[in-house]
């Protein structure tokens, strides 16, 4: 209710139409000077019967080109997986995902999830046409994997 009424620059969220409370939907505008400046992103809140104590199922539903991001709109963040915490409440949810249009994580500190992008297509993503990336960049497949080893050296096995 708190979000609802408090009416925080570029997020909102509400219960679904179909009256079901756990069912969520919810809207972030991209941050200024990023590439989703002036972009509206429509998000889906799944809450567990466990929630506060578990964190949301959380959902792009609008194709979003973003290292943390997979094309089903899965999220790998680490306050949606071992670091959640009771304290946190769907707008403190939403202004880490801003934030995180803003600022994409390319060292996955969490175990429960992979990075989305390897470095070098982290690299290409940086280098993408500032406004809507989504489609105009190359899709993953089209650019080698290069991942860290556990020393954080890059590797590529396909490339000597």
């Amino acid at each position: 209710m708190q979000l609802m009424m408090s009416g925080t620059p570029g997020i909102s969220a509400f219960p679904d139409a179909d009256g079901n409370l756990l069912s969520w939907t919810a809207t972030i505008v991209g941050p200024e000077g990023t590439y989703y400046e002036g972009l509206t992103f429509k998000l889906s809140f799944n809450f567990p019967a466990s929630y506060p104590y578990a964190p949301p199922n959380v959902l792009f539903k609008t194709p979003i080109y973003h290292p943390n991001v997979d094309f089903a709109g899965r999220i790998c963040l680490d306050i949606l997986k071992d670091k959640w915490s009771a304290v946190y409440n769907v707008q403190s949810v939403l202004l880490s995902l801003q934030s995180l249009l803003g600022e994409p994580n390319k060292y996955v500190q969490s175990r429960s999830c992979h990075l989305v992008l390897s470095l070098l297509e982290f690299s290409v993503f940086s280098s993408c046409p500032r406004f809507y990336p989504y489609p105009s960049c190359p899709p993953f497949s089209a650019v080698p994997t290069i991942f860290l080893s556990p020393t954080q050296e890059v590797f590529n096995p396909g490339i000597k």
